[in-house]
């Protein structure tokens, strides 16, 4: 990301729902193993992160609402933007490619999967609506660097917030399981997407914000959760707009300036006190 000297961001690469939905259905036709084995075997095993023992569940999960969300904003379009047979088969392709993560698909056979859900004519369909899409709901393109960069500073940060000792264990729980579900969305950012990537970061930082300020209050900075803001800041600047927000920088500013603000008594040293030497009994003056 470079800036233009103004308050918004230039971007250099942009994309949008539709073409990241697309991605994901290139993602799913790429898939390798035995075509004559069931769907839920095979997709479960393309995910990253083997220490998730529900991680299939979670992908159908998230892949459902995916697929309602950005059916949704495909009806939101304005008419003058898309004419109706378009949104038809804009809305029949995110339907089709979503049945992949319906119950119903789980057991049959995965080359009977992709020949009903993954047709050309769906990634066709997506192809079209693209740019309507860029229009609507603009997104930066996440390079891989950037995951990986993300990745690495969020694993150190979640190291050290594990050999916190100081750290009460209401804070310590949920910021490590935060930073976990986070680093599994982006270890499989394909197959879960932007949005799903900026619900788990918000979640996190809200998290973090309450840690740091009642570790301000008992008078005890946590200096490793200055490490993981920061860590949460460079989250931020990669996922700099989000599809379901209007006016996604200036909020996430927003969200930036108020952990800042609760972060600034970690970074700022107690003022110095000076005090004169107690008087012992012996230096009291007696009373006349």
């Amino acid at each position: 990301m470079i800036s233009n000297g103004t308050d918004l961001p230039v971007l250099r690469w942009q994309t949008d729902p539709a073409r990241e939905f697309a991605r994901l259905a290139q993602f799913l036709l790429k898939i390798q193993g035995n075509s004559q084995h069931s769907s839920y075997k095979l997709l479960k095993n393309s995910i990253n992160g083997g220490k998730h023992g529900g991680a299939i569940l979670r992908a159908y999960s998230i892949g459902s609402k995916r697929v309602e969300d950005l059916a949704l904003m495909v009806s939101q379009i304005d008419d003058d933007d898309i004419d109706e047979d378009s949104r038809a088969a804009a809305m029949a392709a995110v339907y089709g490619i979503g049945k992949v993560f319906n119950p119903e698909y789980y057991s049959r056979e995965w080359n009977s999967v992709v020949s009903e859900c993954l047709p050309k004519e769906h990634l066709l369909a997506l192809a079209f609506l693209s740019p309507i899409m860029a229009r609507h709901y603009p997104l930066p393109v996440v390079q891989p660097e950037e995951i990986d960069a993300l990745v690495a500073r969020l694993s150190e940060a979640s190291e050290e917030l594990l050999a916190d000792t100081a750290l009460p264990p209401w804070a310590q729980m949920p910021l490590s399981r935060g930073i976990d579900d986070l680093l599994f969305i982006l270890q499989n950012f394909v197959l879960f997407g932007h949005d799903e990537a900026v619900s788990r970061i918000l979640t996190l930082i809200t998290t973090a914000n309450h840690a740091v300020a009642a570790a301000n209050k008992s008078g005890a900075p946590q200096v490793r959760l200055v490490g993981l803001c920061v860590a949460l800041a460079l989250a931020v600047d990669v996922f700099a707009a989000a599809p379901n927000i209007s006016q996604a920088y200036a909020t996430y500013r927003g969200w930036m300036v108020d952990a800042v603000e609760v972060m600034k008594p970690l970074l700022t040293p107690p003022p110095l006190r000076l005090e004169g030497p107690k008087q012992t009994d012996d230096d009291e003056i007696e009373d006349v």
